[in-house]
């Protein structure tokens, strides 16, 4: 069995929960699974890592650490929870320009200069992350990972 795919749940309640948790495990033990991930795994891992990280530290936290890697990929996949998302995402990543710094040195400077200038910046959009309903995404989620099941269940 290939270590990123996990036995199949008998419901799609609660598959995109199940199948983050297993795919953060498997990056936290290998930085090198996110290379052998499915784009569909990519994609739930990006938006599963964008939401947990900005709801335990805003934007601000997301960007500064290893969440902010998979900026660009949740924002590729945002559409899969709705143009809302899409919106946010985007605004977000923005800040930084044309060029989103994917390395976390160069997105430090830059988190670091935005907040020198306005020590501010992140708060509307941790105000836009809080007033999304996290119970449509986790039911979008939900029906993404069961309709790709075969990328993520053996």
């Amino acid at each position: 069995m290939d270590s990123l795919l996990l036995a199949t749940p008998a419901t799609s309640e609660g598959a995109f929960q199940y199948a983050f948790s297993h795919l953060a495990e498997s990056e936290q033990a290998d930085p090198g699974a996110w290379s052998r991930m499915a784009d569909e795994q990519r994609h739930v891992f990006a938006l599963g890592t964008l939401r947990l990280e900005v709801a335990g530290g805003g934007f601000e936290g997301y960007f500064l650490y290893a969440g902010g890697d998979t900026a660009p990929a949740a924002l590729e996949a945002a559409d899969l929870i709705g143009p809302e998302w899409v919106g946010l995402v985007s605004d977000a990543c923005a800040l930084f320009g044309d060029h989103y710094p994917v390395d976390r040195e160069s997105r430090e400077i830059a988190v670091n200069e935005l907040l020198h200038r306005d020590p501010r910046v992140f708060a509307a959009l941790d105000a836009r992350f809080d007033a999304l309903p996290a119970s449509e995404a986790d039911a979008r989620l939900d029906a993404y990972v069961w309709e790709h099941r075969a990328a993520f269940f053996d």
